[in-house]
C-alpha cells in the first residue's frame, strides 16, 4: 500500500510539470491541483509507512502535523505545501475555477511537490 501511494503521487507530478510545460495560462489551476494531490498522497503514504492512522481529507496542514512529528527537519517544507491544500477543491467550482493563478504560483507548487515527494520517498524502506 506504501507503495501505491508515492506511485500515485509520481503520476500527478508527472500530470503537473506537463500541464505546465505546455505554457497555457488556462491550465495553471490544474497543474497546481495536481501539485497539492503529490503532497497528499506522499504524506499519505508516509503515514502509512509509518502506521499512523489518518481520515479522509485533503488538509495537507492536518497531514504534516503528523508528518512533522517524524521529520521535524521538514518543517519549512510543510508549512510551504499546507499552503497548496486550498488547490485541491478551487478547479471543481465555477466560481472558483474563474480565479487566476500566477506563473509562479504554479513554479512554488511545483518546487514545494517535488521536495515533499523526494524526501518522504527517500525516508521509507
Amino acid at each position: 500500500m506504501i507503495q501505491e501511494w508515492f506511485k500515485l503521487a509520481n503520476r500527478d507530478l508527472i500530470a503537473a510539470s506537463a500541464l505546465f510545460d505546455l505554457k497555457n495560462s488556462e491550465l495553471w489551476l490544474l497543474s497546481a491541483f495536481h501539485c497539492q494531490q503529490v503532497c497528499e498522497k506522499a504524506l499519505k503514504g508516509y503515514l502509512v509507512y509509518k502506521n499512523i492512522p489518518f481520515n479522509k481529507t485533503h488538509d495537507i496542514g492536518k497531514l504534516g502535523i503528523e508528518v512533522e512529528k517524524f521529520c521535524p527537519e521538514l518543517l519549512e517544507t510543510l508549512i510551504d505545501a499546507k499552503l497548496l491544500t486550498p488547490f485541491a477543491v478551487e478547479h471543481r467550482y465555477p466560481d472558483a475555477a474563474l480565479k487566476n493563478i500566477e506563473q509562479e504560483d504554479v513554479v512554488f507548487a511545483l518546487n514545494v511537490a517535488k521536495t515533499i515527494l523526494n524526501e518522504l520517498s527517500k525516508r521509507i524502506i
